[in-house]
């Protein structure tokens, strides 16, 4: 089912949900979601590259990702990843280690890493 997850809204009477690539409207949003996915009928799409999203926190990701340039660096191996998320990822599955975004000291759990930032950032988690 293309790894979409939809919430389930039905419409009621004749409120129904149009498609913003075309004159097509939907009684659901399972509906609209499947018709944009087959044909290509996305709601945002990216001024730099033109590639399309179905929503805009994906358009956003995207934007950060590929075109701002940030970079985020293994402090253990200095590989390095256009995402944050992947970052981290790398670091758990790599090193099993998870990462202080405070100070790049790694720990081997996220219960130690908790310890670490509450008594030593004297932040709550």
């Amino acid at each position: 089912m293309h790894g979409v997850k939809v919430k389930s809204v039905y419409s009621r009477g004749s409120d129904l949900l149009p498609c913003p690539g075309c004159d097509r409207q939907y009684r659901g949003a399972y509906a609209l979601v499947m018709h944009q996915l087959d044909s290509g009928h996305f709601n945002v799409e990216c001024a730099v590259c033109d590639k399309k999203y179905m929503r805009p926190n994906e358009l956003k990701r995207h934007i950060k990702s590929i075109h701002a340039g940030e970079v985020f660096t293994c402090s253990i191996c200095s590989k390095a990843f256009n995402r944050e998320d992947v970052l981290k990822a790398h670091q758990l599955k790599c090193h099993g280690m998870v990462i202080c975004k405070f100070c790049d000291s790694g720990f081997t759990n996220r219960v130690h890493l908790k310890e670490h930032i509450e008594n030593y950032h004297k932040l709550s988690t």
